[in-house]
């Protein structure tokens, strides 16, 4: 755990991680509502 804790990249990787988690869901959230259809929502309740 220290040897984790002291390594710069580790921490570097977690955060990268972290922040890419959050673009793609708010990229997800507005592609959502800029391509809101009919089809996809049936699609969805089907699926």
């Amino acid at each position: 755990m220290e040897i984790c804790r002291s390594h710069p990249d580790s921490i570097t990787y977690f955060e990268k991680k972290r922040v890419l988690i959050l673009l793609h869901s708010t990229l997800r959230h507005f592609l959502s509502l800029l391509f809101r259809r009919p089809a996809k929502t049936k699609v969805t309740f089907f699926g």
